[in-house]
């Protein structure tokens, strides 16, 4: 039973990371720094990347990323479904 709520939380979230790739709707640097963090804990789990960064853009991804450290990576992919609805809504 809780493999096919897995199964399920993965497919929503796939639909979710479509839906706002093919967005139309402006969102602000915030909400995609927001979601970055969110999808990266998602698919990869915490951050235990080098945080050499080249750039500023590149620190701030990073950072986005390692403030969910710890976070289960089905939990984030819950978060980062309820973010998709908030900020297209």
């Amino acid at each position: 039973m809780a493999e096919e709520i897995y199964e399920m939380l993965d497919e929503y979230f796939q639909e979710n990371v479509e839906k706002i790739q093919n967005s139309n709707k402006n969102l602000n640097n915030e909400q995609l720094l927001e979601l970055y963090g969110l999808y990266k804990q998602s698919i990869i789990g915490n951050n235990n990347t080098n945080n050499d960064f080249k750039t500023l853009k590149d620190k701030k991804m990073w950072e986005s990323w390692y403030k969910l450290y710890g976070i289960e990576q089905n939990r984030a992919k819950q978060s980062f479904i309820q973010k998709v609805h908030e900020f297209l809504n």
